[in-house]
Parts: C-alpha cells; sequence; structure tokens
C-alpha cells in the first residue's frame, strides 16, 4: 500500500540512531573534493603488510586478517564501494595494511600505498600544529583568539571571549560552517576569505558552555598557524607534522606528493543515486583538506601511542587526550581535536549480569569529505590502532563498525585474557551478524506503513543494484536498506537488519504467521500493518518554501512532510526544521546544525529567492511551477532533426529472448476502456520540444501490456483514481529527435535511438492519474518530462501528498507487471518488452498491412 512519511516517530528514530551511533561514538563526520588525477596508466598493487609483533602472534593476526578480508570484501560488493584500504597498527608500525578494489576507474587495484580524502581526521594534524606552538610558548591555549586575530570579530552577545581551547574542542559557541568557504561553497575561497566571512556570524552557544561541532572553528585555528608562523597553512603542517614523520604521500592540497595514487571517488544520494565525486578545494582547509594514505597515517598513530615522540611535547598530548570542559574523571567527549570515548570487551562468564568486563580508552576521529569516509581509531595505553578509508560518500557507519570489531579483535589476541571471549569464538560471533538479501516472498508481504502507539515507519520494497527486490525501511531522517538474518527466537524465524553503507543498525523481528496481517517488532514494542489515510494538503504557508537550493553538486531540498517543513542537506541526511515567531526562520533541533536556523530570503515582491542554512546562503534553482510544461532549446532546428530522422533506419536487432520476436499488434487504450483519459501531449506543441510529432493524439500498446494497463486503471476505481495517458507506442524516428535534441547534460531523459526505446517496442507508457470525481490530473512532486531531478522515481521533495500518489501510481502498475524507470517517475516499461521488437510506423499505420 502507499507508505507514508510521519513527522511523529522521533522514539523509533531516537532508537535507530543509538544503534546506528554505536560505530560512530569517535565524533561527528565533520567535513566532507577530491582532485583530477591521471589515470593513464595503472600501477601493480603493492604486496599487503603481513607483520606479527609483539603480543599479536602471527596466527592471531591471520585470523584476524581473514576475517576483515571477507567482510571487507562482502562490504564493497554489497554496496558497490569502489575500494577501501585499511591498517592495524601497534607501537612500531603497521601489523596488517592492504586496499581492497579498484582505487580508479581504469582498473587501478586500491592498496595502503592509494591517495584517499580523510575529512576531519585533517582536525588532528591542525591541532597538533598548533598544540607545539603551545608547548613551545609561542601560543596560549586560553588567551583570546583575537590576541592573534585582532580582526576576527563575530558577533559575541556574551562577556566571554573565544579561546583556542574552546575552537579545537568545539565549544566555542560558532556556527558549523563558515558563510563563505563551508562545505558547499565550491568556489575554492582563501583560508583568510573563509575566517573573515566568520564576522557576518553571530555566535550560537556562550563560548566554553555547550559543545557545538563546528568546521569554522577549526579553520580559525588553521588561520591562527598561518599567520602566527608566517607561512600558508599547509606548508605550516607539512613543516610541522607531515615530513617530520615521513608522511611523504601527504599533503593538504593537490600537489604532487599525492595526486598520482589518489583513488576515484563516488558520491551517493538518498534516492539511491551514484556520480562521481566533485573535486574542488575547501576554504577552511584545516577542518578537512587532508589527503593521506594508510601507510603514513601508521606514522603519525605511531607517534600518537609514543606519547608524541617526534612530534609533540608528552605534556601537550596528553592535553590533547583530555576531555575538556567535562567533569572529574570523564572518559568521553571532545579533547583538543581528539574525541575521546571508550572501547569495552565482553566477558566470557555467561553468568555475569556486567555487559563488559574491560574498558579502554580509545581517541580518534571520523572523517567525510566528498566521495571519501575515513575512520582512525587509537587504543594508547594498548599501543593498537586501525585506520579505514573508503572512496564511497559517508560510509563512514559501516567502516567504523568495521574498525571497532578490528580493534576488538586486535585486543583479544594481544591480551590472552582467560575471562574475555576467546579469538577464534569472538571471530564467529561476528560472523554470526552477517546478512543475506531479503527473501523476495518477504519484501512482497512486508513492504507497507507500520504503526504502533504514536510511532510510525515504512517498509519500501524496491528494486536493488542487483535487479532483485530489495525493502528499504523509512526511519524519517534517514533511509536504509534492509537485510535478514535467520533468528530461530523470533516469530517466523527471521530477522531484518538496516544492513547498508550506513552500517548495521536497527533490528526488526517479523512475524508473517498471518500473511495477510504480518507484523514487525523491535526490543521496545510490536508494531502492525495500516493502511495510511490519504495526506491532507500541505499547509499553504509552506508551500512557496518547497524547493531546491544552491548548486548542482549539493542542493539543499526543503520539503514538506506531515504539515512540517524538512530539510535534505548533503544529500542523505533529513532533518525537520521548526516554526518560530517569524514566519521566514525556522529552528534546527536536530542533526548537523543543531541549534542553528534555516532562514527563507524573499525579494521584494515576496518570493522566495533563497535560504540562509545557518551561516550558508544558497540562492534558489530554477525550476518549472506546477501546471507548467518543462521546455528545452533544441540543439539542432526541429525541422532539421525531422528530416534526417525519417531518413534513417532502426537499428538491425537480434530477438532479445527466444529465437524470433512476437507478433505485433498494438492496441488503442481507449477502445479497452473509455474512461482512460490521454493528453498526448506530443500531438501538440505542449511538449518538451514545442514541436508536434503525432498527427492524432491516440494512445497504443501491445495488447498484453493495453490489457494489464486496463487492470490498473479499474483497480485504482476503488480509489476514486484513474490512468491518464501522456504517451505509449512511439516511433523510432520520434526517439531520434528526442535524443539529437536534447542537450548531453539532460540525456538521461530521452532514450539512445541506436539501442531504441521500449516506447518504440509498444511496450512502455508515460502516464499519470486522474481524480474521478472532478476529471482533473493529479498534482506530482515534478510534471511530466520534466528534465530535473524532481522527475526521479525516488525523489524526496514535494509534498507528503505529492509522494503519497506518485506511490499509488507505482505500486498499481507494479502490481500488473510494469516497472517504473528510475529517472521518470511517469514512464513504465511492460515485463513483456523484450519480445518485442523496434517499430517506426506511424499511428496511420497501425493495424494495416
Amino acid at each position: 500500500m502507499p507508505t507514508k512519511n510521519t513527522a511523529d516517530r522521533s522514539r523509533l528514530i531516537n532508537f535507530c540512531s543509538t544503534v546506528l551511533i554505536v560505530g560512530l561514538a569517535l565524533g561527528a563526520l565533520g567535513c566532507r573534493g577530491p582532485v583530477e588525477t591521471d589515470t593513464s596508466a595503472q600501477s601493480a598493487k603493492p604486496e599487503a603488510v603481513f607483520r606479527p609483533a609483539g603480543a599479536v602472534e602471527e596466527a592471531e593476526l591471520a585470523t584476524i586478517r581473514e576475517y576483515l578480508t571477507d567482510r571487507i570484501t562482502n562490504a564493497i560488493d554489497r554496496n558497490a564501494i569502489p575500494s577501501m584500504a585499511i591498517g592495524l597498527y601497534d607501537g612500531t608500525g603497521a601489523l596488517w595494511a592492504d586496499g581492497f578494489g579498484d582505487a580508479r576507474q581504469d582498473g587501478t587495484p586500491a592498496s595502503y600505498q592509494t591517495v584517499y580524502r580523510v575529512g576531519s581526521v585533517s582536525k588532528l594534524f591542525t591541532d597538533v600544529a598548533v598544540m607545539q606552538l603551545v608547548a613551545s610558548g609561542e601560543l596560549d591555549l586560553d588567551a583570546p583568539v583575537k590576541t592573534y586575530l585582532p580582526d576576527f570579530q563575530p558577533e559575541n552577545p556574551f562577556d566571554v571571549p573565544i579561546t583556542l581551547r574552546q575552537l579545537m574542542c568545539h565549544r566555542a559557541g560558532l556556527v558549523r560552517e563558515p558563510p563563505v568557504g563551508h562545505y558547499i561553497d565550491a568556489s575554492e575561497p582563501t583560508l583568510r576569505a573563509t575566517v573573515e566571512s566568520l564576522n557576518s556570524t553571530r555566535l550560537v552557544h556562550e563560548p566554553g558552555t555547550t559543545t557545538k561541532y563546528s568546521n569554522a572553528g577549526i579553520a580559525v585555528v588553521g588561520y591562527v598557524l598561518e599567520v602566527v608562523t608566517g607561512k600558508t597553512f599547509d606548508q605550516a603542517v607539512r613543516e610541522a607534522v607531515l615530513d617530520p614523520l615521513g608522511m611523504t604521500s601527504s599533503d593538504f592540497v593537490p600537489s604532487e606528493r599525492v595526486v598520482g595514487q589518489l583513488a576515484d571517488a563516488e558520491m551517493r544520494t538518498l534516492d539511491r543515486r551514484r556520480f562521481e565525486a566533485p573535486t574542488f578545494q575547501l576554504g577552511m582547509a584545516p577542518a578537512g583538506s587532508l589527503y593521506s594514505t594508510i601507510e603514513d597515517l601508521a606514522a603519525f598513530s605511531r607517534a600518537i601511542m609514543a606519547d608524541g615522540e617526534g612530534l609533540i611535547d608528552e605534556a601537550a598530548l596528553a592535553e590533547m587526550l583530555t576531555p575538556q570542559f567535562a567533569e572529574d574523571g570523564a572518559t568521553a567527549g571532545f579533547g583538543l581535536g581528539f574525541s575521546i570515548g571508550n572501547l569495552q570487551l565482553a566477558s566470557d562468564d555467561e553468568t555475569s549480569e556486567a555487559e563488559a568486563t574491560r574498558t579502554f580508552r580509545r581517541v580518534g576521529h571520523n572523517g567525510a569529505i566528498y566521495g571519501f569516509s575515513t575512520s582512525l581509531v587509537l587504543l594508547p595505553e594498548e599501543d593498537l590502532g586501525v585506520a579505514i578509508t573508503s572512496s564511497l560518500d559517508v560510509s563512514n557507519g559501516l567502516i567504523a563498525q568495521i574498525a571497532n570489531e578490528a580493534l576488538d579483535l586486535l585486543l583479544r589476541a594481544q591480551l590472552d585474557d582467560t575471562e574475555l571471549v576467546g579469538l577464534n569464538d569472538q571471530v564467529a560471533s561476528f560472523s554470526a551478524l552477517d546478512t543475506e538479501a531479503v527473501d523476495t516472498r518477504l519484501v512482497e508481504l512486508l513492504a507497507g506503513s507500520y504503526e504502533a502507539e504514536d510511532v510510525r515507519f515504512d517498509l519500501v520494497g524496491r528494486t536493488g543494484r542487483d535487479g532483485e527486490p530489495t525493502l528499504l525501511v523509512d526511519l524519517g531522517n534517514r533511509i536504509a536498506e534492509l537485510r535478514q538474518r535467520s533468528s530461530e527466537g523470533s516469530a517466523g524465524g527471521t530477522v531484518l537488519v538496516a544492513d547498508d553503507a550506513n552500517g548495521r543498525g536497527l533490528e526488526l523481528s517479523v512475524d508473517i504467521s498471518d500473511e495477510n496481517n504480518p507484523s514487525v517488532s523491535t526490543p521496545r514494542r510490536s508494531y502492525s500493518r495500516i493502511e495510511p489515510p490519504i495526506p491532507a494538503p500541505a499547509p499553504a504557508d509552506l508551500l512557496p518554501a518547497i524547493g531546491e537550493y544552491g548548486d548542482d553538486h549539493m542542493p539543499t531540498l526543503l520539503f514538506e512532510r506531515d504539515g512540517e517543513l524538512w530539510a535534505q542537506i548533503e544529500w542523505l541526511e533529513l532533518t525537520q526544521v521548526h516554526r518560530t515567531s517569524d514566519p521566514d526562520a525556522f529552528d534546527i533541533r536536530s542533526g548537523m546544525y543543531t541549534g542553528e536556523q534555516l532562514t527563507l530570503v524573499r525579494d521584494a515582491a515576496g518570493l522566495v529567492t533563497g535560504i540562509s542554512l545557518g551561516a550558508m546562503p544558497f540562492e534558489r534553482r530554477a525550476g518549472t511551477a506546477a501546471g507548467e510544461t518543462f521546455r528545452i532549446d533544441p540543439v539542432r532546428p526541429v525541422d532539421e532533426l525531422r528530416t534526417q530522422a525519417l531518413a534513417a533506419s532502426p537499428p538491425a536487432e537480434e530477438p532479445l529472448v527466444g529465437d524470433s520476436f512476437r507478433d505485433s499488434e498494438l492496441v488503442d487504450l481507449t477502445s479497452l476502456d473509455d474512461s482512460i483519459q490521454l493528453d498526448v501531449r506530443y500531438a501538440s506543441t505542449n511538449n518538451f520540444m514545442s514541436a508536434v510529432f503525432y498527427d492524432e493524439p491516440r494512445a497504443f500498446l501491445q495488447r498484453p501490456a493495453a490489457e494489464a494497463l486496463v487492470r490498473v486503471h479499474r483497480a485504482l476505481e476503488d480509489q476514486g483514481y484513474g490512468l491518464l495517458i501522456h504517451d505509449a507506442y512511439r516511433p523510432w524516428y520520434v526517439t531520434k529527435m528526442f535524443f539529437d535534441a536534447t542537450p548531453e547534460d539532460k540525456k538521461i531523459f530521452v532514450a539512445d535511438p541506436s539501442n531504441g526505446s521500449r516506447h518504440n517496442r509498444g511496450c512502455a507508457v508515460d502516464l499519470t492519474l486522474y481524480d474521478r470525481s472532478t476529471g482533473q490530473p493529479v498534482t506530482m512532486v515534478g510534471g511530466f518530462d520534466e528534465m530535473t531531478d524532481r522527475s526521479f522515481a525516488d525523489y524526496p521533495g514535494g509534498t507528503t501528498r505529492q509522494r503519497y500518489f506518485r506511490e499509488v501510481l507505482r505500486q498499481a502498475m507494479e502490481a500488473e507487471g510494469f516497472e517504473v524507470y528510475e529517472f521518470e517517475w511517469w514512464h513504465f516499461d511492460y515485463q513483456d518488452w523484450r519480445h518485442y521488437g523496434l517499430q517506426n510506423i506511424t499511428f496511420d499505420q497501425i493495424g494495416t498491412d
């Protein structure tokens, strides 16, 4: 049944977040562009490092390596991650280091020498360089920053100055991102310009009182380094940290020492699309612009585990590894740069009520920057550490979990503690957490909406990357892919686990003893299947704000969900923004921008022309208004395109299945049911090319597809809706005209005539819903033939009601053997399309010999 997003699911979201954040306890993701690389030649993969040392014996290290190799290989395959690299460290260097997958599109294999962007792990290097100057007396952690940057003057309504200490542990009260040089700013401003832009901002909190993660704050720290040393920031850190450690494949700029081995990286979106990561450099480089390798990170880790030897004064490092602004005895929080927490190992005593018997201090940081994800975690007292890098955007949840598992296994191997679960048993325990694709039958049975008390969530059936059905769970703040794990203790014997690039999280026990009334449960409550009501129209005051803001590489979406305004930020984060007494200002109470506001910007006529997300200004992106027809400027004149297309012929083709194509039997849809409505745009100039292509407004499909479509139309009648057809069978020459007329950046919306279209086979239809009571079309998120992201089948924007009806159409069509085209919510292909050949006959020739 149609799914419905709801705002009132906070308890479920909080539970899910608790589970998912276990692997992310090392701090916020922080910064998340790579640079252009020369992929003209592949390099041979260096042999992996395998060096048993100290208390970790060869057999134990081999066991750990085997488990992690399987874990990483499976993660790459399941999540289509281009590449990953891992390093296990002790106090003397790398115990094991290797790479997996392809570092580059040319097939160059990943290795421990592959260069990755490490995002907010960069902060540790910036802060170490600053702490060197603190140790030498050149900087004072607790002096006002204005001592070093007199012109640094963000609005500060509190009688408390900002200090370096506050900046380095995210207690300065600054906004998360600066107005200039922020994470989404592709203009590549200088560090000075980035810091100066903060003078237009106001502090979110009183300095020293509240932890507020801030990339802007670390940009200020880096600029202090630049001013005090008289060197560029990248030069200062290179000379102070990278070169003394021998990190010759690391840098804060895309220099020759890093670009030759840099991995290609991919972005991912909420609607599961992939594209090449942007390549611009951040203005706030100190917060997230380091390039490095697993090999080089070993040198940094070794220095930290050796109490700073050869890098930083021991007392200064100890200060960095101490929670700041914390109660006495606190063992978790932000130190200076480092995020500090604990790792616990489970007891082998099944009668023990304690959840763990040993606790170890864990320090490090996660990092995410356009297309790259990194986790660096160290156990300084045990001289053990792990670094993992990935070339898939925001896969931090997954790699942080793998890093924690690696540390757990390393500790067990090193401690040889009889009170702890043994290494082999723990490997078996981790392996038992593995999952597999959800059974197709389960996907069919479970897709729908579920509710318990005031908490609701949706299970959504979709097609996975392998073409097989998959099940997604809509958690409100994110969408996760579910996989299944056998569990004898659950009703029905199955547990579904959120398991994707975000890591393993929410678990749902499934009860399908009554297939007509399935239920699922979390450890807290059981949820029953419900039939959600048709959503109410969105509040009128929110409609002017709904839309896209910013640039193509990372637009911010404002959309309505159950009467409230929500934002999609950085492709993957969903955050509700809350009304205030100012109708144009909305408070942000969760996610990356907690404590800040989203503000609407209007022109003199009152139209919303942009937004400010925190301190970041974004202009409204051009779009097509509801009811308007999207249009392009054809690459060449239409008459010229028509002449060439009519003179051409469809490509010769062999049957796609069997020995021959089926005989064509194109049927006029309205002859089967005259209540099917037509709005055949290509028989008029009301279309994206503003030209007439058909002599008459008619719609034809091959008989099996036509009869299936009629069944859809009649099934929708019970809900008060019917089908309105925009296009069906299309002569091949028209497909060629469309393709040759369309600009390159929009060709995903038109079929390549060298392959032909499923429209040409009479097995594709473009359609929408109409209201039988009024005869009017139903308003969807985007319009027919609109060549923007709004046309994507899983586009998350628009209103709840629009998304609901888009899902009504999709589910009704899928129930009769049609499949939606991922880039066009209105385009559906019939399951038998492979049985029919390409055709180029005009409408007046249909039904004639």
